[in-house]
Formats: structure tokens, sequence, C-alpha cells
């Protein structure tokens, strides 16, 4: 099946780990060719779709760079994000934040013992988002910090009732 290379790209969940995620200009020169590559990336729906099209990348453009490498995690991440139902993640060098979609899979349950387990470093902020802190200086920090929590947030569960 091809993706749809002229519709808009699906955004899904937002990730935004505050590091660089794209694939370089002396990577991939053409701007056309890399706007291709952006949307078959972005119409990755499964976790083994996306390792083809980084193999087919790699074994078309050469070894990732690191903001390349960032972007296939970034999308690995947006994958699991959306199974989840979240809206956004974001992982800063201290702090971050998860903001649930209004009908989320994440059980409830969960999100309470995550935060009973480590009251200093986790916390609610309104209804839709729980906040954390956390060293994460560097990328592969970040990326750790990020697997650990959709991790500790588990698998997507029935679609929770929308919050008023």
């Amino acid at each position: 099946r091809e993706p749809d290379l002229e519709g808009p790209l699906h955004s899904g969940p937002e990730i935004e780990l505050q590091l660089p995620a794209l694939l370089p200009d002396d990577y991939v020169p053409d701007v056309h060719l890399r706007l291709q590559q952006y949307r078959r990336i972005a119409a990755a729906a499964t976790s083994p779709a996306l390792d083809d099209l980084r193999a087919e990348v790699i074994d078309r453009f050469g070894p990732l760079p690191p903001p390349a490498r960032n972007l296939f995690e970034v999308q690995g991440l947006k994958l699991q994000a959306r199974q989840l139902g979240l809206r956004r993640l974001q992982v800063g060098a201290t702090t971050g934040l998860v903001e649930f979609a209004p009908e989320h899979r994440v059980d409830p349950v969960r999100v309470i013992r995550l935060i009973q387990g480590d009251p200093r470093h986790y916390r609610m902020d309104g209804p839709q988002r729980l906040r954390f802190s956390g060293a994460a200086p560097d990328a592969a920090a970040r990326f750790a910090l990020a697997v650990r929590l959709l991790g500790e947030l588990g698998e997507p569960g029935p679609l929770a009732q929308p919050s008023n």
C-alpha cells in the first residue's frame, strides 16, 4: 500500500523532546525527496512499518545522522502515544508533561499508582495533565524517560469517558 504523498501530514500526538528531529539537507539533499520521506515516516502506522522504512532510508542514504535517528525515535513514540490516546508528551532536561486526550485509553489506576509511588516527581495538573520531573540532560536520557513513562502508563485499555 502506497502512502498518500499529496495529502496533509497526519499530526497525531504532539511529541516534544527539545531535540532536533529532522532529515538534514546534507543527508537528503533534494527538498522534494526529503518531503516525500517525511510524509512516509509520518504515515507509518505500525512499529514494523517504521522499522522497514528506517532500513530503507539507511539503505538508500547511508547511516542515519543523529537528527534523523531522533526523527524515527519520535515517530515511534508517537505510535505508542496514539495507542494510549495521548494528546501531547513533552520531555525536557528537568521536567515534562503528559496531556491526555478527552477519550484516552490509559487506566486511571496506573496514573494514581505512578503518583502515589513517587509523589515528588509526579503530579496531576488539572484533569488531563500529568506533570513530572527528572534529569534528562541529553537525547538518550530523554528517549529513555519517554519510553519508560509510556510503559508505566501501560497497555491501552478501552476508551475512557470524556471528562467534563
